[in-house]
């Protein structure tokens, strides 16, 4: 599915918000806000993504089995940074046959 040209900007304004706070330069949210780039909501959103690095936020969207394979090929380094998310999805997913299990 094709993005329209809005979520384009809003996606990339989104991008770069984040980037401006992990180099902790200030971000005008209220001008992103008047351009129709992000809404109010999005700020909380954009602070904690600023707080993980780009590869925990990445497979923080995959499923458990393609974050697995990202772990297998990643660095200690990067290894360490998406840890505790693999072992929250595998949580979830345990957790999820438990109450499949139960029905």
């Amino acid at each position: 599915m094709a993005r329209t040209q809005a979520q384009a900007d809003s996606s990339n304004a989104k991008y770069h918000i984040v980037e401006q706070i992990r180099a902790g330069n200030p971000v005008d949210f209220q001008a992103a806000i008047q351009q129709g780039l992000i809404t109010h909501k999005d700020i909380s959103k954009l602070k904690a993504r600023a707080q993980i690095s780009p590869l925990a936020y990445s497979v923080k969207k995959l499923s458990l089995e393609h974050a697995e394979a990202v772990y297998q090929k990643s660095s200690p380094d990067e290894r360490n940074q998406i840890r505790k998310i693999i072992l929250d999805k595998k949580h979830r997913a345990k957790d999820s046959s438990s109450l499949n299990e139960s029905e």
